[in-house]
């Protein structure tokens, strides 16, 4: 279902099942585009905010669709299937999500609207005993849930993600446990759900610990404290051209139109954004590179992120996503990203977004930190 002019429903899709930290982001995201009111239960508001150019409809109700994995949700979103997609982009701990990236550019005509960072806390989560068990709620062992779970379980399930953001917390107090990939951390706490009490735990959300009737055994387990999720807000291009016929295509001139008919972007300019383009270069030569970021250092434009990936054509051959501060329709922003096309066999825009509101957060660490990154902190 998606949204009509003057209709009441608005679907947002998000990367399933319900009690991900995908599904927070959606919610955030309903919750704070103006007008927008998700049809599902309470909204937490604990992600950083999409800002005020991003735009949904207004007077509309949000219902939100979850999806079994990223490219069916992106197919979504570029088919028509839904309106707008919540799609991981970037953990602060495990990096790119690298399947976001390539679905831009080989299989979806879609365009950044906003982004929304929630911080990642994970929790272990078990089937409750029954009455009178009390959770550790430091999460530190000693008696309750933590201690009955250090000597029964057997497997710890959880998206590979979660269980690698956790992996000295567990190594500790569950060193001869089974480490089992699952699609979701809510994937993983509905297997626990259905397994015998006692036998295996998963790492996932306070969420996904209501909806399937867990007990939280221990918080914030995560290894750093400082971790978090950024999320792309994206809807179906309005699809202007791009300089290049595709990403081994030849370049092309666009200075000659408006910056607005140039680049693919679906907000207004906010004097707080940031822009995501991707690039590539028909040959590889010496100072490639250097001179296509000079666009950008000789305007005084800072570029925030710069990440390769392969093209899928030929080894070797590779495209550069990058993040930059301003909005496309800035002037020196549109003057730099006309003087990249001009360098480049293959330029687009994937769009130009308010800076999520977010500083950084520090949460609670349940596994004292070790080594020299933890350290330097001392």
């Amino acid at each position: 279902m998606t949204h009509v002019e003057g209709s009441q429903t608005y679907a947002v899709g998000y990367l399933g099942p319900a009690g991900t930290f995908s599904e927070q982001a959606a919610r955030d995201y309903a919750a704070q585009v103006s007008g927008l009111h998700p049809s599902a239960a309470a909204v937490g508001g604990t992600g950083g905010g999409i800002g005020s150019g991003a735009q949904g409809p207004s007077a509309a109700t949000a219902e939100l669709v979850p999806f079994r994995d990223i490219p069916e949700l992106l197919a979504a979103v570029d088919r028509g299937r839904v309106a707008v997609g919540v799609v991981p982009a970037e953990n602060a701990i495990e990096g790119t999500v690298v399947v976001t990236l390539d679905m831009f550019v080989h299989e979806v005509d879609l365009t950044i609207v906003g982004e929304i960072v929630i911080p990642v806390r994970h929790h272990l989560l078990v089937r409750p005993p029954g009455e009178g068990a009390a959770a550790d709620e430091q999460g530190k062992p000693g008696s309750g849930l933590l201690e009955a779970a250090r000597r029964s379980v057997k497997i710890v399930v959880s998206h590979p993600q979660a269980l690698a953001q956790c992996r000295r917390y567990l190594q500790q107090h569950f060193p001869g446990a089974e480490l089992r990939p699952a699609l979701s951390t809510a994937a993983a706490a509905r297997e626990v759900a259905q397994a015998a009490p006692g036998t295996m735990a998963a790492v996932g959300t306070e969420l996904s610990a209501e909806l399937y009737g867990l007990a939280v055994a221990a918080q914030d387990i995560q290894d750093a404290s400082d971790n978090a999720t950024r999320f792309f807000v994206v809807k179906k291009s309005a699809a202007p051209p791009s300089a290049g016929a595709g990403p081994s295509g030849a370049g092309a001139d666009l200075s000659g139109a408006a910056p607005d008919e140039r680049f693919a972007v679906a907000t207004s300019p906010t004097g707080r954004d940031k822009t995501t383009i991707v690039f590539g270069f028909a040959v590889d030569a010496p100072g490639n590179l250097y001179h296509a970021l000079g666009e950008f250092a000789n305007r005084g434009i800072n570029l925030s992120k710069l990440e390769s990936r392969p093209t899928k054509r030929a080894l070797g051959h590779y495209l550069f996503f990058a993040d930059l501060d301003g909005h496309a329709l800035d002037a020196r922003v549109a003057e730099a990203l006309d003087a990249l096309a001009r360098r480049c066999a293959y330029m687009k825009v994937l769009g130009s977004y308010p800076k999520a509101d977010y500083a950084g957060v520090t949460l609670p660490r349940a596994f004292p930190p070790t080594g020299p990154r933890d350290s330097r902190r001392s």
